[in-house]
C-alpha cells in the first residue's frame, strides 16, 4: 500500500485532494467471524472440487495466488501516516451487503437461495476473467 500512496502522491497537483474507495473491514480483529474471508474460503473449496473432479490440474491450482487483504480504518490510517505523504482530512466506513439486489440495513439474508445466486454472480463478475485467464475459458 506505500507504494500505491507515492505513486499517488506523484500524480497530485499541489493542494490536491484525493478519494480512496476500496474494501475493507470493519472489525480490528481479521478473524472476526469470517466476515470477509468466508467468500474467499468458498472460492478455494470450489477451485479445490473441481481438482478433485479431474476438471483443473493440481498444479494450476498450486500455482494460483489471489493475494486479499482488507483493511480496518486503523490500519489505513496507520499506513497513511507512516507514508507521511497525506493528510487524512475525513474517513469513513461504508457498509454494504454481499448481495448487490439486496437494500436491508442488517447481515440476514431474506431468501437465502436468491442472495447465494446473486453473491456468485456479483463474485464471478470480479474474478471470472482472472479465473480464466489462468485456469482456461471452460471454467
Amino acid at each position: 500500500m506505500l507504494l500505491f500512496l507515492k505513486l499517488r502522491y506523484e500524480e497530485l497537483v499541489l493542494g490536491g485532494q484525493m478519494v480512496l474507495t476500496f474494501l475493507g473491514r470493519k472489525y480490528e480483529d481479521i478473524y472476526n467471524n469470517g466476515y470477509l474471508n468466508h467468500p474467499w474460503g468458498l472460492l478455494a473449496r470450489s477451485l479445490q472440487s473441481l481438482v478433485e473432479d479431474g476438471l483443473v490440474k493440481k498444479e494450476k491450482l498450486d500455482s494460483f495466488n489471489l493475494p486479499i487483504y482488507t483493511p480496518s480504518i486503523n490500519e489505513v490510517k496507520a499506513v497513511i501516516g507512516q507514508s507521511e505523504l497525506f493528510n487524512v482530512s475525513h474517513i469513513k466506513l461504508f457498509e454494504s451487503n454481499w448481495d448487490p439486489h439486496d437494500d436491508s440495513q442488517g447481515d440476514d439474508a431474506h431468501n437465502a437461495i436468491q442472495s447465494a445466486i446473486n453473491i456468485a454472480k456479483s463474485l464471478r463478475t470480479v474474478f471470472g476473467p482472472l479465473l480464466a485467464s489462468h485456469f482456461g475459458e471452460s471454467l
